[in-house]
């Protein structure tokens, strides 16, 4: 199926913004993104969400991205801590590189989100001590991708039982940079 994406086109699927229109009265985001020193997901991230029409966006981040995040995008408001209000906010981006930090920290004030929300990954890896495979399946769906790590043989077998799409073996060798894994197989 072609599709013939044109100027006019667009316009037409542009909502019309009052020509009083403030920031106040264009929503208000909440981006988590950016985990310690990987600021420059966050800054896309945001500048996107600015520029699709979000009239707030405050981007929760690592405290070492504040002085990145604050220089390059001087319009949102940067959160070093979960907020303690999720009514404050309309809709909700989550994903580019947080790793698994952000979960753990949050996990209570996402947890009964009902606002607007987008996690964007094609899928995600976890290991043994982050989310169980069950709540990520239910959070992303069946047509996103999860994988598995897995440290031994009981764990492949219940890697098995979890219709995960696939298994990550760690680890295989000894590294000195990685010190909290099993023994290498």
């Amino acid at each position: 199926m072609n599709v013939e994406i044109c100027p006019q086109k667009v316009s037409e699927m542009l909502h019309k913004r009052p020509v009083d229109a403030h920031k106040g009265m264009m929503g208000h985001a909440l981006l988590v993104a950016g985990s310690k020193n990987i600021a420059g997901c966050a800054v896309l991230a945001g500048e996107a969400c600015l520029r699709s029409g979000a009239g707030k966006v405050s981007v929760l981040s690592s405290e070492e991205n504040r002085i990145i995040l604050q220089t390059s995008l001087p319009e949102a408001i940067f959160l070093p801590d979960t907020p303690s209000r999720k009514e404050d906010f309309q809709a909700l981006g989550i994903g580019p590189g947080i790793g698994t930090s952000a979960y753990d920290a949050s996990k209570e004030f996402f947890s009964e989100w009902t606002q607007p929300l987008a996690v964007d990954a094609d899928g995600v890896h976890i290991g043994q001590s982050d989310m169980p495979y069950e709540t990520a399946r239910k959070l992303l769906g069946p047509e996103k991708i999860i994988g598995l790590s897995v440290e031994n043989f009981g764990q492949i077998e219940e890697a098995e039982s979890l219709d995960v799409d696939y298994i990550g073996i760690s680890p295989v060798f000894a590294t000195p940079t990685k010190t909290d894994t099993a023994p290498p197989f």
